[in-house]
């Protein structure tokens, strides 16, 4: 039952279905304070690339080799933020042509990458236009 739940959830985190073959699913929301809308949630699962490469394009990310919103976002550091330790979070720190990003939520980013049969995603938001600041 653990699993399904961090299966709808890291969907819920995504704003998107997950492959139904995804396993070993990992993620981590880290937020400096209840009374702030700013995160940072890291997310990783197994998956093949080919359903990652499905996954990023029905999310309508921009692949980095191709330029667009990709261009804003990537190359990125892929290491936690320094107050963030995660024993299963080890992407290595090259961002590959393939990887993808985009904006997301509000006032965020997606990015993302395959390496070693996982998926790993970054996303970031403030919760929060900038009218609202």
């Amino acid at each position: 039952m653990f699993a399904l739940n961090k299966h709808h959830t890291i969907q819920k985190l995504l704003g998107h279905s997950l492959p139904e073959s995804a396993t070993d699913l990992h993620y981590y929301r880290w937020q400096p304070g209840a009374d702030l809308a700013y995160y940072v949630v890291y997310i990783k699962f197994r998956v093949t690339r080919e359903e990652f490469v499905s996954l990023i394009s029905q999310i309508g990310m921009d692949l980095h080799n191709k330029g667009g919103a990709a261009m804003l976002y990537l190359p990125t550091s892929w290491k936690t933020m320094p107050q963030v330790a995660l024993d299963w979070w080890n992407p290595g720190a090259d961002t590959p042509e393939d990887a993808a990003a985009k904006s997301f939520g509000v006032n965020g980013w997606i990015v993302a990458k395959y390496e070693n049969n996982y998926a790993y995603f970054i996303v970031s938001d403030t919760g929060r236009t900038d009218a609202s600041n």
